[in-house]
């Protein structure tokens, strides 16, 4: 049930971080200090992004790459910051899911290692036991011995040891 939970509330961030970062980049577009830096950071990623098209057609020569305008850079930037938003906070719950995984996958071994030192443990004191039993029926059967060997060999000896032997039943 917890899982489920879980899954539900991760689900419900992805969901919330769309939103909440578009109105953060609508208000960040607005602020005057933003927009200066915004503008440098758009014409910026703009030529990295007309060079690489470039090289990746083929074409070898160089290319010029003019200057964007404000508007259209600030706009850039504020897209860049809304897509590191959305895919900073999907990692985040990503790197959060996985470390939860491992938690879950170490406690499982951890119980399944707690689980195998109990039934060794278990075996070991059946092995004692028996181990024991094993050490008093031995000297039983030594003192039978002994004592079967020591009397005469007459009729009287005879049923004496046998009364004996029933009687230890």
């Amino acid at each position: 049930m917890a899982s489920v939970a879980f899954k539900l509330s991760t689900l419900f961030l992805k969901q919330l971080i769309k939103p909440v970062a578009a109105n953060i980049t609508k208000q960040v577009q607005n602020k005057p200090a933003f927009r200066t830096s915004a503008v440098v950071v758009g014409q910026t990623y703009h030529s990295w992004r007309t060079y690489l098209t470039h090289y990746a057609e083929g074409k070898t020569e160089r290319v010029f790459v003019g200057t964007m305008q404000e508007d259209k850079a600030v706009a850039l930037a504020a897209s860049m910051l809304s897509e590191g938003l959305i895919y900073g906070g999907s990692a985040a719950i990503l790197l959060y899911e996985y470390y939860r995984q491992q938690q879950s996958a170490n406690k499982t071994k951890a119980d399944v290692e707690r689980r195998r030192e109990e039934k060794a443990e278990r075996a070991r004191a059946e092995r004692e036991e028996l181990d024991a039993r094993l050490r008093n029926l031995e000297e039983r059967v030594e003192d039978i011995l002994l004592s079967t060997t020591r009397r005469k060999r007459s009729w009287w000896t005879f049923a004496s040891s046998h009364e004996n032997v029933v009687a230890t039943r």
